[in-house]
């Protein structure tokens, strides 16, 4: 818990503020980061899946599930980077709830496999329709703007963030500011006539 503090100026203040603002700006970024990381992996994985699956590099189609994932494994794909990410992000709760659920029962091998299976659902549970080539040239055009987005937050300092942000807000307030003077003009306007 903190406790007041008495500044001498707005200077002061602002000092302050800012060193704490920007240690924030800098948990922002970190976050993004590692979330733009496991969105452009999903769909690099996804795009890969499916163009190895399209030239018939790899073959799951009567085949059982361990032996899929064993594949999937071998081939290096990922389980699924965005709920990994998710979970690394609330470990002490994952953590929690990983004990929790021990201590109630232990967990049957056919459980152990839909946990195993449901961590390569993203690719496994894709429809036939993304084997189509819009589908496929849509997921590989959305890898890229991922990727494009996350180089693009990795070239930003956290500094430059919130001057970003600052600007937009300014640009929100200026057009709040000009939509209520055009409301003002209109009802004087109205009022006259």
């Amino acid at each position: 818990m903190g406790c007041m503090r008495r500044f001498d100026s707005v200077a002061d203040i602002m000092k302050e503020f800012y060193k704490l603002r920007l240690t924030y700006y800098d948990k922002r970024k970190a976050y993004l980061e590692g979330m733009l990381k496991a969105e452009s992996l999903k769909l690099s994985n996804q795009a890969r899946f499916i163009l190895e699956k399209c030239s018939m590099e790899l073959v799951v189609e009567n085949k059982k599930k361990k032996v899929m994932i064993a594949e999937l494994k071998k081939r290096g794909y990922d389980v699924d980077p965005v709920r990994a990410w998710k979970l690394s992000q609330n470990k002490e709760e994952a953590l929690a709830e990983q004990q929790e659920q021990e201590a109630e029962t232990s967990q049957t091998e056919e459980e152990e496999d839909k946990e195993i299976t449901g961590q390569y659902d993203y690719l496994l549970g894709m429809t036939m329709w993304t084997l189509t080539l819009e589908k496929k040239e849509e997921l590989l055009r959305k890898r890229d703007e991922k990727l494009q987005e996350l180089e693009t937050l990795q070239a930003k300092t956290p500094s430059r963030l919130w001057d970003d942000d600052l600007n937009a807000l300014l640009e929100e307030v200026s057009l709040s500011y000009y939509l209520l003077e055009v409301v003002s003009e209109n009802k004087n306007t109205f009022s006259c006539l």
